[in-house]
């Protein structure tokens, strides 16, 4: 599915309270690199987007949902908003 619309400038961009995310934040947000992220999403394992401008995009919500998920698990705790 195609995301539409775009920001044409970055002047007071707030990247903490964005809903859609590009890679690398989606990355810190589930503490692995973006070369992770690519795997994830190749195996169908994180939801995205794709942007007017062709690149991937992450909603916040999901990604802390997914990141959760894996903290409950692996950790027997999950993340706050605030948390990195």
């Amino acid at each position: 599915m195609l995301a539409l619309g775009s920001r044409s400038s970055r002047v007071g961009f707030d990247e903490e309270s964005t809903y859609w995310v590009g890679a690398t934040t989606a990355a810190e947000l589930l503490g692995v690199g973006v070369a992770r992220v690519n795997q994830l999403v190749a195996a169908g394992r994180i939801p995205f987007e794709v942007h007017i401008d062709g690149r991937r995009i992450y909603r916040r919500e999901q990604l802390l949902t997914v990141a959760n998920a894996r903290d409950a698990r692996w950790h027997g705790r999950a993340r706050t908003v605030g948390d990195r």
